[in-house]
């Protein structure tokens, strides 16, 4: 069950901070913010909404995750930080993640900031894990809402769709790992209903009925990331499936696999409208030796795949100018 859980600290209030903030990394997928955000830094490794105080590192208001984000959310509230349109900027203390943390939710993290964007920086997601322990959603962004995650592993989700992320915003993606999360319908990594750009990002052994990695009803931009043992149990696409509207540029399918019932291990293009270029296919036909109970796995854009897409989409009246390029044939 998704909820929002709303708790404050009033040890210490929020502030603003008028110091420009450098930070180094891949521009790529992130908002870039105006202004000064509201800065807040992740300490703990709790998922209680507990607030630390100060953080000696950064200087600036701190506590958990869950704390962290329901302050950005609550910008302009009473008792929060007051409204900023230049957003906010979620970090964590280096001296806390200089080696590897597991946050571990009891609940969907909401993000519903409406004043600006949220940011989420993460110290890579070699470092920090958020999972939602196979029990609760990870990341829900509400329609209306930009929110920005990068540098995170996001594990471990459990949801009716959307079980890593459910985007219903603005989502920009990028250098992170979206793995082992369920969805019982579809999107077991991502769903997205409105418009997400992923750079970087990392798609392994999720899973839902369709879309075992991404399904996507809004529009996608994917560049330089990796689909590799995803699975969609019942419908088609493996890796990702889309029903709205795509471009994807120098990623990587191995090993995603769907049922008897779908196709496209990889890729399944369903309505869909977009284009594919520079993109490798490293699926596997199944093996000889499987189990002839076992159902077939459809896997890849290869020929046969190529026209089944088209001709799928043809015969339901629907041009898709989609462009497989000789390198997935």
């Amino acid at each position: 069950m998704r909820r929002k859980i709303h708790r404050s600290s009033h040890n210490s209030s929020p502030v603003v901070r008028r110091v420009f903030r450098p930070a180094l990394g891949r521009l790529e997928a992130r908002v870039l913010l105006s202004g000064s955000p509201t800065y807040y830094t992740v300490n703990l490794t709790s998922d209680t909404g507990a607030s630390s105080g100060t953080d000696a590192t950064t200087g600036d208001p701190s506590g958990d995750l869950l704390w962290a984000v329901t302050q950005a959310d609550n910008q302009g509230q009473p008792g929060y930080a007051p409204a900023n349109a230049a957003g906010s900027v979620i970090n964590f203390d280096p001296t806390v993640f200089t080696t590897a943390q597991t946050i571990t939710l009891s609940s969907t993290l909401v993000v519903s900031e409406s004043d600006g964007p949220q940011e989420i920086q993460g110290p890579g997601a070699s470092l920090v894990t958020i999972t939602g322990n196979n029990s609760v959603g990870v990341f829900q962004v509400d329609g209306g809402v930009t929110a920005s995650i990068a540098g995170v592993t996001i594990s471990g989700g459990t949801a009716s769709s959307g079980a890593g992320v459910d985007n219903n915003g603005t989502l920009p993606l990028s250098n992170s790992v979206i793995s082992s999360n369920t969805a019982t319908g579809s999107g077991g990594g991502l769903v997205n209903l409105g418009t997400a750009t992923l750079s970087g990002c990392t798609f392994a052994t999720d899973s839902a009925s369709g879309g075992g990695g991404i399904e996507n009803d809004g529009a996608l931009t994917v560049s330089t990331s990796s689909f590799t043992g995803n699975t969609a149990r019942v419908s088609g696409g493996g890796g990702i499936s889309n029903f709205g509207t795509v471009t994807l540029t120098g990623s990587s399918f191995s090993n995603n696999q769907t049922s008897d019932n779908g196709g496209g291990g990889g890729f399944q293009n369903d309505y869909g409208l977009g284009s594919i270029t520079g993109a490798k296919d490293r699926q596997r036909r199944a093996s000889k030796r499987q189990p002839a109970h076992d159902p077939p796995r459809r896997n890849g854009l290869r020929r046969r795949r190529k026209e089944r897409l088209m001709a799928t989409a043809c015969s339901r009246g629907v041009p898709t100018a989609m462009h497989v390029p000789a390198a997935l044939l």
